[in-house]
């Protein structure tokens, strides 16, 4: 396993040219990572359900001689895109964006609460684009990799939904319903919400205001909400191509070649606007944050975030632990954990292997029909039912780009 750029793989980056912009002080494209908060209930029903076609339980999870063969750990991670989503409701992208810079701790500071009242979408991009979630990751990753072929992708998925995967296959009653779609020789794994615009409310703690009290952002992306990077990998015989959110990153691990922005032709889209901005940060300089009370300096925190941070490759991991709001440059913790991870990795190999046969014959009931949508969903309890879809489900992409897609054209129609 590693979190580095791995060449030979994935196809690389084209040249580059110098970014402009200068950087300001405070992060807004921070989801809310405090420890207290969770998703408020707000009484609407979830979308119904289709017919129940299958059932798969622990039991029926056997492991084959390819996920033991390739040890089902991850392999030749490669950063290959990213993108920015704005504020509110808005449909532009930027490409490729950028995440907040971690700056500095050299006082103590007090910070207040996060403010009530505030909203925040769980998740971003179908928030954005509810009928096709999946289509600005689709589109970053095609403007930026146009050499790179949709029929060398096997699985399409985002850290969400092969985090709730593994947290069945490691038995964590968490519900989950994921759609599975097949565009040309590809299945797409979509998250699936109550509604595509589901909030948590009334957040508390200090998630969003200890980064931007602590980060500073480049002046073209002040606009960002989320910062979305798309890496790939191989998993059990799969190439994967994975989106999740970058929270911020470490300049001193990005490289002097950070500051170089992507030269990029950007196509018109119908429902999409993408506009140039941001700079390239390699994937090993990107971290994930973490908040929690000075009473909690004890847990082992991160334990509990390696599943989540194995499936995105993310190996910076900042913890900030305060007094009542009062937040302390030793009680701030940035660490590598790419020995962390590995460790991890070593420890949950029968975990990863049974993943690995988990999506195999997720993607062997998909493919056997593949003109139509799958719902893969988990009460909590019992197996993994397989659905149909009903009319409501989102597609992972529009029609114009799924007919690019499985084309297997390597980048965007010239009519686009």
């Amino acid at each position: 396993m590693s979190a580095n750029n791995m060449q030979g793989t994935w196809k690389s980056m084209s040249a580059h040219q110098r970014g402009q912009g200068g950087f300001s002080s405070g992060g807004s494209n921070w989801r809310d990572l405090s420890s207290t908060q969770q998703p408020v209930d707000t009484g609407k029903p979830p979308p119904p359900i289709g017919t129940l076609l299958d059932t798969i339980k622990h039991i029926d999870i056997p492991v084959t001689s390819v996920e033991a063969e390739a040890a089902a750990t991850i392999k030749n991670c490669e950063f290959l895109a990213s993108f920015d989503l704005t504020k509110g409701k808005s449909t532009l992208i930027t490409v490729p964006g950028m995440p907040p810079m971690w700056t500095s701790v050299v006082e103590k500071k007090q910070l207040q609460e996060d403010p009530s009242g505030r909203q925040y979408f769980r998740d971003q991009n179908a928030a954005r684009f509810p009928d096709h979630p999946m289509e600005p990751a689709a589109r970053a990753l095609l403007v930026q990799q146009p050499t790179l072929k949709s029929s060398g992708i096997n699985i399409f998925a985002c850290g969400s939904t092969l985090g709730n995967l593994l947290n069945f296959v490691r038995h964590v009653d968490k519900p989950f319903r994921i759609v599975v779609e097949v565009v040309g020789e590809t299945v797409f794994f979509i998250r699936r919400e109550k509604k595509p615009d589901e909030t948590m409310e009334d957040p508390r703690g200090y998630g969003h205001t200890v980064p931007e009290a602590y980060t500073s952002v480049l002046g073209e992306v002040s606009d960002s909400a989320s910062h979305q990077r798309i890496i790939g990998y191989e998993f059990a015989g799969f190439k994967c191509v994975v989106r999740s959110e970058g929270d911020g990153f470490l300049e001193h691990l990005a490289g002097p070649d950070y500051q170089d922005a992507v030269s990029v032709k950007l196509p018109e889209v119908q429902g999409m606007i993408m506009r140039a901005g941001g700079l390239r940060v390699p994937q090993e300089a990107v971290f994930d944050v973490k908040t929690r009370s000075i009473k909690k300096k004890d847990e082992d925190i991160l334990a509990g975030e390696l599943p989540r941070l194995y499936m995105r490759q993310i190996s910076n991991f900042v913890l900030a632990f305060h007094e009542r709001g009062l937040f302390r440059e030793e009680n701030i913790i940035v660490r590598d954990i790419t020995g962390d991870l590995k460790d991890w990795e070593e420890m949950h190999e029968s975990d990863l292997a049974i993943l690995g046969a988990l999506i195999r014959k997720i993607v062997e009931i998909v493919k056997a029909l593949p003109e139509k949508k799958y719902e893969v969903s988990y009460a909590g309890a019992g197996g993994l039912e397989i659905h149909d879809v009903l009319e409501d489900a989102p597609s992972a992409l529009s029609p114009l780009l799924r007919g690019v897609w499985a084309a297997q054209y390597g980048g965007l129609a010239e009519d686009e």
